[in-house]
């Protein structure tokens, strides 16, 4: 990604891919963000604000470029799920300007190539999904001095079985800047999920136990870090981070990882 001129303060960035081997970057899209992509690497979902907090979910293919709108509205997360062939996100019912702990926000399942979605939960506290091999992980939005407490749950990709993972978030650190844990990506073998603690900059790296919820810290990341995802063979994760106060002091580590019951 690089920084879109259409967007003069880098929220947004023009999309390009690149084969594995090297070789000249190919654009695929102008001015979006928090671009997912299929297992099979067919494909990738992006957003691309409309105006304000509005904005739309579009299904890119990388071969020929071409894209579906999926969703529209204040959005929240989205994944692919394992095959490719559906997508799950988080929709508010009503915009805010003041984010989504002033919204109603839920999941959401759509066909990837585009249709009328069926509804996952439907009492406004639920966002931010990624779709495992066996289950949906989300954030569960909880407001707490102004900023969250939020958990991490699960629930099957029929909408049934929704069930607490994470469990409660200790208060000590919640209305200080952080706001609780956000899954971020599973193994492929859906025997490890990696979360986010977050806070007003980033978010450090945390192991979660999909089994016992059991969640351990990951490296020595200070509070501008962000978890982006595992590798191939999941034996390390990649880990972005910025230095304070700037954007130009920024590196990319990865990190040996080591499962959570290890």
């Amino acid at each position: 990604m690089r920084c879109s001129d259409l967007d003069p303060y880098c929220n947004f960035y023009d999309l390009y891919v690149i084969g594995s081997g090297g070789g000249t970057a190919r654009p695929l899209a102008r001015g979006v963000r928090a671009p997912e992509w299929s297992r099979n690497s067919d494909r990738v979902v992006a957003y691309r604000e409309i105006s304000g907090v509005i904005g739309a979910l579009v299904n890119i293919d990388v071969e020929s470029g071409r894209r579906v709108e999926l969703a529209r509205g204040s959005l929240h997360g989205w994944s692919f799920s394992p095959s490719g062939e559906e997508v799950v996100y988080g929709r508010a019912a009503a915009p805010s300007a003041w984010g989504y702990y002033r919204e109603k926000v839920d999941l959401y399942v759509v066909v990837a190539k585009g249709g009328e979605p069926r509804r996952l939960t439907a009492d406004g506290r639920n966002g931010f999904p990624v779709w495992g091999p066996d289950a949906i992980s989300f954030s569960r939005l909880l407001p707490y001095r102004g900023w969250g407490r939020d958990e991490i749950w699960l629930i099957d990709p029929n909408g049934v079985n929704r069930r607490t993972l994470s469990g409660p978030v200790p208060k000590h650190p919640l209305g200080q800047g952080y706001s609780g844990l956000r899954p971020i990506a599973w193994s492929e073998d859906g025997d490890e999920l990696i979360a986010a603690r977050l806070n007003e900059f980033g978010g450090p790296p945390y192991a979660v136990d999909p089994n016992t919820g059991a969640i351990r810290k990951i490296g020595d990341f200070d509070l501008w870090a962000s978890p982006e995802g595992f590798s191939r063979d999941g034996r390390a994760l990649l880990v972005a981070e910025a230095g304070p106060g700037t954007r130009a002091d920024f590196r990319v580590a990865v990190v040996p990882y080591r499962g959570a019951r290890s």
